[in-house]
């Protein structure tokens, strides 16, 4: 596999995406409870994205 240079604005994407998922995280930790369903932690997430 070779590596492939990414040119700044690349990484700025990469950045934005990387803080997204850093806040979804958050959110879907603050829903974890017994008995919520894989199905209903992806809606939250869905939504939220």
């Amino acid at each position: 596999m070779a590596i492939t240079i990414k040119n700044d604005s690349q990484i700025e994407k990469m950045r934005i995406a990387g803080q997204i998922l850093a806040r979804l995280d958050e959110v879907l930790r603050k829903e974890l409870r017994p008995g919520i369903t894989t199905l209903e932690l992806d809606k939250i997430a869905e939504d939220y994205i």
